[in-house]
C-alpha cells in the first residue's frame, strides 16, 4: 500500500444513493439495518462497495478517475448487476472522496475479480443482516 493505511479504510465511510433521498451509509464492522431492508426488497443477500478511483491507493487526477469510474460502470451494467452510486471517503477529510458504487447481489468472487482488474487494495462486502467487512483483510 502507498499513500493510506488500512486503518484509513476500516474508519472510512461509504455511501450510496440508494434512490428516494435515501443514503446508505455503511461503516466497516457494523450492521447497515437500511442495506438490509434494501437486500430484502430486491431478495438478495451478497453485496460489494467497490470503486475504480486512485488504483492502489495512488492519487490519481479527476479526469482520469472519471474515465476508470465510467469503466466500472460499464463493466456493472454489462454484468447485469444492480448498482447504487455512492462515494467514499475519510471523516477526517485525510483523502479525498471516491466515485463509488454499491452493488447488490454481486458474488464476492466476481467483486473481487472487478477489485483486481481495476487496481484496488480492497472493497467493502457483506451479508444481508452481517456486518461490513473489509476484503481482502
Amino acid at each position: 500500500m502507498t499513500n493510506v493505511s488500512w486503518v484509513t479504510y476500516r474508519r472510512a465511510f461509504y455511501r450510496a444513493d440508494a434512490g428516494g433521498g435515501n443514503e446508505i451509509e455503511i461503516r466497516i464492522g457494523k450492521r447497515t439495518p437500511a442495506l438490509d431492508d434494501l437486500l430484502g426488497r430486491e431478495g438478495k443477500r451478497r453485496w460489494a462497495f467497490l470503486t475504480a478511483c486512485n488504483p492502489g491507493a495512488r492519487r490519481l487526477g479527476a479526469a482520469e478517475n472519471r474515465v476508470r469510474t465510467n469503466a466500472l460502470k460499464s463493466s456493472l451494467r454489462s454484468g447485469g448487476f444492480l448498482f447504487f452510486e455512492g462515494r467514499s471517503g475519510a471523516d477526517a477529510g485525510d483523502w479525498t472522496e471516491e466515485a463509488s458504487f454499491l452493488v447488490v447481489g454481486i458474488a464476492r468472487r466476481e467483486a473481487d475479480r472487478l477489485r483486481r482488474r481495476f487496481g484496488q487494495d480492497a472493497f467493502v462486502t457483506g451479508l444481508r443482516g452481517g456486518v461490513a467487512r473489509l476484503w481482502p483483510a
